[in-house]
């Protein structure tokens, strides 16, 4: 991924621990001049989070910032949804190449390479579950150069972002050993 990139993932760890319950909730992926190029990847859960709910719809607009390389096209955007090491893919949103998900989308809109190209638009993914899968942002587009993204895809349902178990219980075992030093 290119220096350049920023990221980030709309939901920290103190609002996924407040959200976790909630009947609606969402993952924000915003990012400005992400750059990737075929088949790479970033994670964009954090290393000890991982996805918890259902996802039902997906809603993506992005821009292609430059033309991009060998052949990418805007719609090569692509989010995964799968284990650690991208040996399980649940959900594949985006992207030319098949990742060989259980699930597969494409984009609505995107389908040119130049400068300027919008991409995007709502998909109806259903009510996936996505209990303990991993979050990822990339070029779909195996054989594919560049390309450099700006915008967001949200998605929607009861999808949040939460720790995994036992970083929650070292939060808990901090908060009981702080309390136990001031008494």
């Amino acid at each position: 991924m290119n220096s350049r990139a920023f990221l980030s993932c709309g939901i920290g760890l103190s609002a996924a621990l407040v959200c976790g319950s909630a009947a609606n909730a969402d993952v924000p992926i915003l990012f400005d001049e992400f750059v990737a190029s075929g088949f790479e990847f970033v994670e964009v859960t954090g290393e000890s989070e991982f996805l918890s709910g259902n996802i039902s719809t997906a809603l993506g607009a992005f821009v292609l910032n430059e033309d991009a390389a060998d052949f990418t096209w805007c719609d090569d955007l692509t989010i995964l949804v799968a284990n650690s090491d991208l040996s399980d893919v649940l959900l594949q949103i985006g992207g030319y190449s098949d990742t060989g998900a259980d699930f597969r989308f494409a984009w609505q809109a995107g389908s040119a390479g130049g400068a300027g190209t919008e991409g995007g638009g709502e998909l109806a993914i259903g009510d996936l579950a996505v209990d303990g899968y991993k979050l990822f942002l990339g070029n779909g587009y195996a054989t594919g150069g560049n390309g450099n993204w700006t915008g967001g895809v949200d998605l929607t349902g009861s999808v949040t972002i939460v720790p995994a178990s036992g970083t929650l219980a070292l939060l808990g075992l901090a908060g009981v050993s702080s309390r136990r030093r001031r008494r």
